[in-house]
């Protein structure tokens, strides 16, 4: 886990450098690297298990070197120049920038936690509807997974355009940035999420493998309703992205944690206890999304997070 941190923080360093390709190579290499060393240790070791965790560590031992030598010498052989150099003799413990990433990463690791937390509650309670019923909520929350991909790539462009214009004092032109990035990435999730509405039963087909299975008719509508509710996920991700570069992290962080835990759990659990049934599941699918969607992209139109931002940039005025 320390590696697989520093890899992350090493890759959000180039992103935010405008070089997302280099942190691509070398985590996409760190991924095959993983994949070649399991094989060896796990068929031709035989060390099994074991070995598929060796595989692991190792691999992200050596991305997590190459982004810490490419950051200290400004390159990296085979890869080329860094755009950002850090001097590993450099004076780290300040106060302030401490005080900021504190302030900024706790909501963001909050935000990260909401839907792990919530799992233990929604199972509990989705327990009640029977085996069917949880087998088709996880394979539509899988397919909500896979439908949500492009939302990390957007994200990181909105912070990153928009941090680099906030950084420049430029804010209309990081809030142009951050309207373009939510219709974009809108659009996106909407023509991936029609296709996948239409071709729902062999999408559920492919979990499952047997189309007669009994969990299907329940999967089927699940899946159509998450790709209803994964388009929502894109204008609450895109609206999120400035909001995070401006280190307004807290109103994310809650918008996730409400449209979880105050509406969506209670809607499922209001399934077991009323005549709601399974639709309190469907519904509970669109508040997950829709509450972060509306409340981040208020937050993005009301422009408080530019005033945010200037906290963090004492020396920045308003240009517009």
């Amino acid at each position: 886990m320390p590696f697989a941190g520093l890899n992350l923080i090493g890759s959000r360093v180039l992103v935010g450098a405008d070089d997302a390709y280099t942190a691509m190579v070398l985590r996409a290499g760190g991924a095959v690297a993983n994949v070649g060393i399991n094989a060896v240790l796990i068929f031709g070791a035989g060390m099994g298990v074991e070995g598929a965790a060796v595989g692991t560590v190792v691999s992200n031992v050596v991305v997590a070197a190459a982004f810490a030598t490419g950051l200290a010498a400004g390159r990296l052989p085979g890869i080329g120049d860094f755009p950002v150099t850090v001097d590993p003799r450099g004076r780290y413990a300040d106060r302030s920038t401490l005080a900021d990433l504190v302030a900024i990463g706790l909501p963001v690791m909050g935000r990260s936690l909401v839907w792990t937390v919530a799992e233990f509650p929604m199972f509990a309670i989705l327990d009640v509807f029977g085996r069917d019923v949880v087998s088709a909520f996880v394979i539509a929350r899988r397919v909500f997974g896979l439908l949500n991909t492009p939302g990390w790539g957007f994200g990181l462009a909105s912070s990153s355009l928009v941090g680099q214009e906030l950084g420049t004092g430029q804010e209309g032109a990081a809030a142009a940035y951050g309207r373009e990035i939510i219709r974009f990435s809108t659009a996106v999730y909407a023509v991936l999420a029609a296709a996948v509405f239409v071709l729902a039963t062999p999408a559920v087909a492919l979990f499952v493998g047997d189309p007669t299975a009994p969990e299907v008719p329940v999967a089927v509508p699940l899946v159509r309703m998450a790709c209803v509710a994964v388009v929502l996920q894109g204008v609450s991700s895109g609206a999120a992205g400035p909001l995070d570069a401006a280190g307004d992290t807290r109103w994310p962080f809650a918008s996730q944690a409400l449209g979880m835990f105050g509406i969506s759990i209670p809607l499922v659990y209001l399934g077991t206890v009323t005549p709601l049934g399974i639709y309190g599941l469907y519904l509970a699918f669109l508040a997950e999304t829709s509450v972060p969607a509306a409340l981040n992209y208020y937050r993005f139109r009301s422009g408080a997070w530019k005033r945010v931002s200037r906290e963090y940039r004492p020396e920045a005025v308003a240009d517009d």
